[in-house]
């Protein structure tokens, strides 16, 4: 893949910027430049095994409706259950 000047120099630039490329590399992207060719590619993000298992846990119709249970009535033992789940959510948000 070749970018024209304008992209090659925007590369340069951000490989002399400490913060934005720290940001860059949190992002998984990756800013290379070479003798010839300066390229800027981005590594594709995948959600890890954890990430995928909780967005499934929060759109699975029976845990939302045992979810919406568990707030109007008194289910012995699922409001447990929910409270461990919403901390291990806020904790993910945290990482």
């Amino acid at each position: 893949m070749h970018f024209s000047r304008k992209v090659s120099h925007s590369a340069a630039l951000i490989t002399k910027q400490a913060p934005l490329l720290r940001d860059f590399e949190r992002a998984e992207i990756v800013v290379s430049i070479g003798k010839v060719t300066s390229q800027l590619a981005q590594l594709l993000v995948q959600p890890t095994l954890r990430q995928r298992i909780i967005v499934v846990k929060l759109n699975d119709p029976y845990l939302v409706e045992k979810r919406c249970l568990a707030e109007y009535e008194d289910v012995p033992g699922l409001e447990a259950s929910l409270l461990v789940a919403k901390y291990e959510e806020r904790s993910d948000r945290l990482d």
